[in-house]
């Protein structure tokens, strides 16, 4: 199961779509039964819904904690 939560900013609608207004736009959310699976969590839900042709983002949040 996927527990996650998408947080918009700096974002608006235009011709039905949500295109960026300016700076940090999305934050993905997840809680898991430990960081790694929340991390997975997120990675993949990016994978998912994000073009990364139009689109550049991270994958190594919460990286430090396994070090």
């Amino acid at each position: 199961m996927r527990n996650f939560r998408w947080l918009m900013r700096g974002v608006e609608e235009q011709d039905e779509k949500l295109v960026s207004s300016g700076g940090r736009i999305m934050m993905v959310i997840s809680s898991d039964k430990d960081l790694r699976a929340a991390q997975a969590n997120v990675n993949q839900s990016i994978k998912d819904n994000v073009d990364s042709n139009d689109y550049a983002y991270r994958t190594d949040i919460g990286d430090k904690a396994f070090r």
